[in-house]
């Protein structure tokens, strides 16, 4: 093991060497011949500097950083340590912001079978997020679209939905993308259907584009089909859950894996999403019956917000919360995007890969829209 790790870390240096040079030598003639061009890049300006603390020798590409040596314990670690990291496996998981427990579970999985090739690739993937800027203040709450947004981590996005449990106050939850965005501009109505919900969250990569334009920094990329689980495997004992949402087939096995996962909560119900006037007046009084204190609405956008804000009221002591596509992703009816395509925020890519016909104007056409939008919005807000 340790004969290998000495190959790595000779083999390593040299290919710091390499590619700190051969950054330098692309960015070079921009920095000197089209120096408006170098100056007006965030990512140029930061692979510039890096690089040449690289060559320098106080720094590697691959490496704990700084906030992560003193949690860092491990002897092979410790030899790591002595230049300090610019990338590393946990930061690409801050970077991409994706929620992460441990800095030494991802380091020592990472450095079973340590090599260079795996060090380009880290160095690749966490690459373009060298042009989002990390010296913006985080602000708790935050204004994007005409949405007063709250800027939480997942764990703490988790906190406060128990304490609302605790509090037996009721709570409405929705997550804002790209996509619920352009919905909203497109329906007034929908806007003011989401801007009465109590707590809501940014999804996605576009989101954090528009928190960027605005100098602001999201904490962490939250969305359903993460969360969920989480919040689930979190909440007190014997919280009573309603699931709703999906097709009747969907939903009863969604119903029986969380039944089975989550055996210290109780699931109290679980109905399709299709209901007509009937069957909505029923699910109501069933609600009401079983005393349900968390549902989970799974309809789509802007259907689930719809009807949470038509039918859940604050005084109902209810968290409803949004989670539109988890339940099939949940049941594995639709495959979830591997871990490294969602490390440099493409999951939509891969979506649009396994469903391009119903997807297309989703993401091709309404990425460009929600684009449009944002310099429509932030030229009205230097103005």
């Amino acid at each position: 093991m340790y004969g290998t790790f000495q190959r790595y870390m000779e083999n390593k240096r040299v290919f710091d060497l390499l590619f700190a040079r051969l950054i330098i030598k692309v960015i070079y003639p921009i920095k000197y011949y089209q120096s408006s061009l170098f100056k007006e890049s965030n990512f140029m300006q930061k692979s510039w500097d890096l690089s040449h603390r690289v060559l320098l020798g106080t720094h590697s590409f691959i490496a704990p950083r700084f906030e992560e040596q003193f949690r860092c314990k491990s002897k092979i670690l410790k030899l790591l340590q002595t230049q300090e990291g610019i990338f590393s496996p946990a930061h690409l998981k801050n970077l991409a912001n994706i929620h992460y427990q441990n800095d030494q579970v991802y380091w020592k999985k990472y450095l079973k079978n340590p090599s260079i090739l795996k060090d380009l690739i880290l160095i690749f993937k966490s690459l373009p997020y060298l042009s989002f800027p990390n010296h913006h203040k985080i602000q708790e709450k935050m204004t994007l679209f005409g949405f007063q947004i709250t800027n939480l981590s997942q764990d703490q996005s988790i906190q406060y939905v128990i304490s609302r449990i605790l509090q037996n106050k009721g709570l409405s939850l929705a997550f804002l993308n790209s996509h619920t965005i352009n919905l909203s501009i497109k329906d007034m109505s929908y806007k003011n259907c989401l801007q009465t919900f109590d707590l809501l969250l940014c999804d996605g990569i576009g989101m954090r584009i528009a928190a960027k334009a605005h100098n602001q920094r999201i904490v962490e990329n939250l969305n359903g089909t993460d969360l969920i689980p989480k919040l689930l495997k979190s909440l007190p004992k014997d919280t009573r859950v309603f699931l709703l949402g999906s097709s009747q087939k969907n939903i009863t096995q969604v119903h029986i894996k969380m039944s089975q996962q989550f055996q210290e909560l109780n699931f109290v119900g679980y109905n399709h999403g299709y209901l007509n006037s009937k069957q909505n007046d029923s699910l109501l009084v069933e609600l009401q019956s079983t005393q349900t204190q968390v549902i989970l609405v799974a309809m789509g956008n802007p259907n689930q917000e719809q009807w949470i804000h038509k039918h859940i009221k604050a005084n109902d002591n209810i968290i409803a919360i949004g989670v539109g596509g988890f339940f099939d992703f949940y049941s594995g009816q639709k495959q979830r995007a591997p871990l490294w395509i969602r490390e440099i925020s493409f999951e939509w890519a891969y979506r649009l890969y396994l469903e391009p016909r119903r997807l297309f104007r989703r993401y091709i056409l309404g990425n460009i829209l929600f684009l449009y939008h944002l310099m429509k919005q932030k030229k009205e807000w230097k103005q």
